[in-house]
Formats: structure tokens, C-alpha cells, sequence
């Protein structure tokens, strides 16, 4: 419960901050609104129960929300969100459940293999128009399924646009990072975490040049609907770094499953 407050704390942080310390409606309107994350669902395992080799998050539905909860076996989370029955796999590459519509999959992604158990958590975040984190960081992996709005994923090489129907795969454990709605009305996205269970879920952070991070790196983030391992190329910066993003997106699009239709 303690993990899951701060996680709470630190998306609403700078909005607290300014209702106690302005308290006047000026200091408020200000203050961009606050960002808005839910636990859905999660689980601990160890890490003897990952599959050896890259690991993506394989996101789809199912009819009912026990039919999700009786296919989550050693490594899904499964939780009932916007009118849909969602199941989160972390597993290889191509995989399927059975009676399942895939939706997304996406990665890789760098789970935190070392740790003594890790916390698999399924999340909504949520903000209106305008609305962002606070700057933080989390003790492993991050992923996100915009379902819809436009999501921004800014780090301190830049803000990189997310719009609905695509996935992200966040930077690598320990990185500042911050949620962002990008676009001109309400987000909602489903983020996905496997963290280092020992350690807190976030902690306050810090960017070096905020201005640096406030900017858009690459548009409007040109992947196919089912996403691709970008994350891994944010902490590089400046032109390097976007070339490098052009060579993941190709070498990594082959890998990637066909978006299917939605449930």
C-alpha cells in the first residue's frame, strides 16, 4: 500500500504543492493539472519464472474478466478497464493466448532480471489536456498502450509523442522520466511495470536541462500500431540520438505482430 501511495504522490506532487504553498487561485491556474495513475492489477514473481531470452509485453483481451484471470499463468496480470477484459503477458516474442485478440506487443523489455522478486503491475493513467507528472523514476521496466488521447513520454533527451492505438517502451531502470499529455483533450493509457520488488515503485527525480526535455524529438512517434523498443535510444541525445531511433524502429518492425482487430 505504501509503494502504491507514492506512486499516487508522485504523479499529484506539484499540484499539492502549489494548493498548500499559493493557496490562491492565481498559483493554481498556473499549475499544469495533475496526471492521474490507478493500479489495475499486479503480481509478484521471481525471476526463475521469466523465459529465458528477449522479453515484450503482449497486451490483449478476453470476453470476460475471469476467462483473463484464468489465463494470466506464470507471468500475466490481468484486470477489467474501460469496458474491456485486459491480460499483460511479459513473455518472448510471438506469443498467444489461447481465445485471446491481441492487441498490442511490444519491447524489449528490460526487466529487472537481478532482483529477488519482481512487482508485474498493469496501471491506468489518466490526464486532461495539459495535464503532467512529476518528474520521477522507477526500479525497472515501463510500458504504455495509448488507448486514447496522444501520450507524451518526455526524458531528459526530449518529449516524444505517443498517439492512440501505439505502445512505448520507457527508458532504461533509474531514468528520469515524466507523463505528459501531449494532445488537445483527455489521455488515457494503460502503463505496464516490472519492477525490483525491494525497492520503492518511484521516487522523485530530476531533469538536468528541462528545456532540453521539454522538447519533441522525433514528432509524432512514427511506429506501427503494436509499437517498438524507442526507449531504449532516449538517453542518447541530439542527432545521434535520432538516427539511432530510425535504425530500432526498422531492425525492430519485423519483430513486431500485426496489430489485430479489437475486441
Amino acid at each position: 500500500m505504501l509503494r502504491r501511495s507514492l506512486a499516487r504522490v508522485l504523479v499529484s506532487s506539484a499540484v499539492a504543492a502549489t494548493v498548500v504553498v499559493g493557496g490562491g487561485s492565481a498559483a493554481l491556474a498556473q499549475t499544469p493539472p495533475a496526471v492521474t495513475v490507478t493500479t489495475l492489477g499486479e503480481r509478484t514473481i521471481t525471476p526463475a519464472q521469466l523465459p529465458a531470452g528477449t522479453l515484450v509485453w503482449r497486451l490483449e483481451t478476453l470476453p470476460t474478466g475471469d476467462a483473463a484471470v484464468v489465463a494470466t499463468g506464470s507471468t500475466g496480470v490481468a484486470a477489467s478497464y474501460d469496458g474491456r477484459n485486459f491480460l499483460v503477458t511479459l513473455g518472448p516474442p510471438g506469443g498467444s493466448t489461447r481465445g485471446a485478440t491481441k492487441i498490442a506487443e511490444t519491447g524489449p523489455v528490460p526487466a529487472p532480471r537481478t532482483a529477488g522478486q519482481i512487482t508485474l503491475r498493469m496501471s491506468s493513467l489518466t490526464a486532461p489536456a495539459g495535464g503532467e507528472s512529476a518528474v520521477h523514476s522507477h526500479p525497472g521496466a515501463e510500458g504504455y498502450y495509448v488507448i486514447s488521447g496522444e501520450f507524451g513520454a518526455r526524458s531528459q533527451s526530449g518529449t516524444v509523442r505517443v498517439p492512440a492505438g501505439r505502445t512505448f517502451v520507457g527508458p532504461m531502470s533509474g531514468t528520469p522520466v515524466q507523463a505528459v499529455n501531449t494532445g488537445s483533450g483527455d489521455l488515457n493509457t494503460l502503463v505496464f511495470f516490472a519492477l525490483d520488488s525491494s525497492q520503492p515503485a518511484g521516487s522523485m527525480a530530476t531533469f538536468a536541462d528541462p528545456a532540453a526535455a521539454a522538447r519533441f524529438t522525433v514528432g509524432r512517434l512514427g511506429l506501427p500500431a503494436t509499437g517498438g523498443p524507442v526507449g531504449a535510444a532516449l538517453p542518447a541525445v541530439g542527432a545521434a540520438a535520432l538516427a539511432a531511433v530510425g535504425v530500432l524502429m526498422a531492425s525492430r518492425r519485423r519483430r513486431v505482430a500485426p496489430l489485430a482487430s479489437r475486441s
